[in-house]
């Protein structure tokens, strides 16, 4: 299993009228290439709950929640592909991948995996006064390894700080 399409994850949150907003984003995610789908051998699933942003506190330097697994699927990566108007056949044309990709086959558009954050932040935190997110912006995003077509991919989410700052609160996230 290799691990690859990492970046930093912070999170801004801002506190307005007693509540918290989630205001700013940055992020690391993994994937599992030909992961073997036994439930017995891979991590399980979880998601940390926490009922003021404060309590996170707690949670600094540990790993928050691990998403489900998402098989990319050749139908997720053309729905993409023509909601970006990314056309190219390394992503569209399975054949023209197999036989001209240094993959061998069609990979995911790495925006369609970052497209993927908020369903892996759905999945691993939850915080009970934050009334709402808003995505302010990714820092440090690479993609050093394609996510080659019909593998899993899922978010592992470690808080790595937390602070106070004016109305609100920053937290910085890793996903990978």
């Amino acid at each position: 299993m290799n691990s690859v399409h990492q970046c930093a994850k912070s999170v801004q949150i801002m506190r307005k009228n007693d509540h918290y907003y989630l205001t700013k984003l940055i992020f690391d995610i993994e994937y599992e290439q030909n992961v073997i789908m036994d439930k017995a051998i891979m991590e399980k699933a979880f998601k940390t709950k926490v009922d003021k942003v404060s309590d996170l506190t707690a949670y600094v330097g540990k790993t928050v929640g691990i998403s489900e697994w998402i098989q990319i699927e050749q139908k997720n990566i053309d729905s993409f592909a023509a909601g970006t108007l990314d056309q190219q056949w390394i992503y569209t044309d399975p054949v023209a991948a197999a036989n001209h990709s240094p993959y061998g086959t069609v990979v995911a558009q790495g925006f369609l995996i970052l497209a993927l954050i908020p369903k892996f932040a759905y999945e691993t935190l939850h915080i009970e006064d934050a009334e709402m997110g808003l995505n302010y912006g990714l820092d440090r995003v690479r993609f050093p390894q394609a996510v080659p077509v019909d593998n899993y991919i899922r978010g592992k989410v470690d808080l790595v700080g937390y602070e106070i700052i004016d109305g609100g609160a920053r937290i910085i996230i890793h996903y990978y």
